[in-house]
């Protein structure tokens, strides 16, 4: 399922969504409040440098990511 073209992804969130397996079970993220949130959170990570220790599970499936 590909994200919804009217959703517009920021810098982080498209790092994590270029190989993300949960890209095929859902349309993560499925409007543009929640994408905003994520990547809220995503750069929250980034700023205290825990990021990369959490990306390959924010590809990985849905369950993973969730």
């Amino acid at each position: 399922m590909p994200i919804p073209s009217y959703v517009n992804l920021g810098s982080l969130t498209r790092v994590i969504a270029l190989e993300a397996k949960w890209r095929a079970e859902d349309d993560f993220p499925s409007d543009q409040a929640w994408a905003d949130e994520v990547e809220r959170v995503l750069s929250h990570l980034q700023v205290h440098g825990q990021f990369q220790k959490y990306l390959s599970r924010l590809r990985g499936n849905a369950n993973q990511r969730d």
